[in-house]
């Protein structure tokens, strides 16, 4: 059994090592992103745990957002999803790309559909798929989660009053996503 669940875990983070070299050498468009998600949710992150998941036995962390915006595919006031990774028995276990998260964050996320096998569910491109909201000055502004503003440049079309310091104004984001979703989505 315990051979078992260690070559399980082998597995898994190779095929996680894998399609994180795959996010970074393949950067996805806004519209990308939007295409292949199956939750687009802005909100805040009220809770996060970490702990062994009953269903695969591997460590997994479940992150719960209260949404405030539901873009597409939400279907309650709140987001609960579990990610690969996380503290079990005193032993931390983190893939590269897979963001984390705390309370108090506030972030658009766009998310895969929870995977049928093992429930697993993350961010679609990893980083890629998340955007951080923060206040400046009198108004709220949007960044990346990935450390590189080349979607937010590459998305023009969407966005015309461009990136200021890297970061976009959160209505603009907003409403670009809003167009995107029905463009794709419907």
């Amino acid at each position: 059994m315990r051979i078992k669940r260690f070559l399980t875990v082998c597995t898994l983070a190779a095929c996680l090592a894998i399609g994180a070299l795959a996010q970074r050498t393949i950067p996805l468009s806004l519209e990308g992103l939007v295409r292949q998600a199956g939750v687009i949710v802005q909100g805040r992150v009220i809770a996060t745990e970490t702990g062994r998941d009953p269903r695969t036995g591997l460590p997994a962390t479940w992150t719960t957002v209260e949404v405030r915006e539901n873009f597409y595919g939400a279907s309650s006031s709140s987001v609960r999803f579990k990610q690969y990774g996380g503290e079990v028995d005193g032993m931390v276990t983190r893939m590269p790309d897979i963001p984390r998260f705390q309370a108090g964050d506030e972030v658009i996320l766009m998310l895969w559909p929870p995977s049928e096998e093992t429930g697993f569910q993350s961010p679609v491109g990893l980083a890629q798929g998340v955007f951080r909201v923060w206040k400046k000055n009198n108004s709220k502004r949007v960044t990346q989660s990935l450390r590189s503003d080349r979607l937010l440049r590459t998305s023009e079309r969407l966005l015309p009053s461009g990136l200021r310091d890297g970061s976009l104004d959160s209505d603009e984001f907003s409403r670009a996503l809003r167009r995107l979703v029905q463009e794709v989505k419907q």
